[in-house]
């Protein structure tokens, strides 16, 4: 069992490195971050929210050096423009979580096929780095190993513990202080999702 575990060990080690060089290659070293245009349901007829209020994220990437293989998948997710169209699904438990279902009323399975067509319907292990906590605004992979992610709404270090926390938000917090304010069912899911328009990276 042990010598297994040491096997699993060297893989995810080489994984990273390998994620790092793709990341660096692909990417730049410096400083990466990612833009989310989100589009809030319509208030009433004549309003669209998404045109009166905050709608932008900006996440910075965790450093390579941490988490390679998570930021390297995420940003792999975000070329690919898998998150367009996603959204944002619920606030609950102090994290607010995107989902690859769609907030247009278009099929679910073929969002979730379109991430599995390009082997990025997860990322290959959990990795993590006690140098990059889930602080408040830091940015999760969910733990079931799907490709939705989370956004920390207080700091959830020890509760999240072992989950890959890959970015953080460094601009948009009247952003996520609107999603916070967005009505729930149950004080879980949204009414309404919450869409991801447009995700890119800068």
């Amino acid at each position: 069992l042990r010598e297994g575990n040491s096997q699993i060990g060297s893989l995810q080690k080489h994984l990273q490195v390998i994620s790092r060089q793709d990341a660096m290659q692909k990417y730049g070293s410096g400083v990466i971050r990612v833009k989310l245009e989100l589009e809030f349901p319509e208030t009433n007829e004549k309003l669209k929210a998404g045109a009166n209020g905050p709608n932008v994220l900006i996440f910075e990437m965790a450093p390579l050096d941490l988490m390679p293989h998570s930021v390297y998948m995420f940003l792999e997710m975000v070329h690919a423009g898998l998150f367009d169209g996603c959204s944002f699904i619920l606030n609950a438990m102090h994290v607010i979580k995107a989902a690859p279902l769609p907030y247009d009323g278009s099929s679910a399975s073929q969002k979730v096929k379109a991430f599995t067509k390009l082997g990025l319907e997860s990322v290959a292990f959990r990795e993590y780095s006690p140098d990059y906590p889930h602080e408040q605004y830091t940015v999760g992979f969910a733990a079931d190993g799907s490709p939705s992610f989370y956004i920390n709404t207080q700091d959830n270090s020890e509760l999240h513990v072992g989950e890959p926390c890959f970015a953080k938000v460094v601009s948009g917090f009247d952003t996520v202080a609107r999603l916070e304010a967005a009505p729930t069912r149950n004080g879980i899911f949204y009414r309404r999702r919450i869409g991801l328009k447009k995700v890119v990276i800068l």
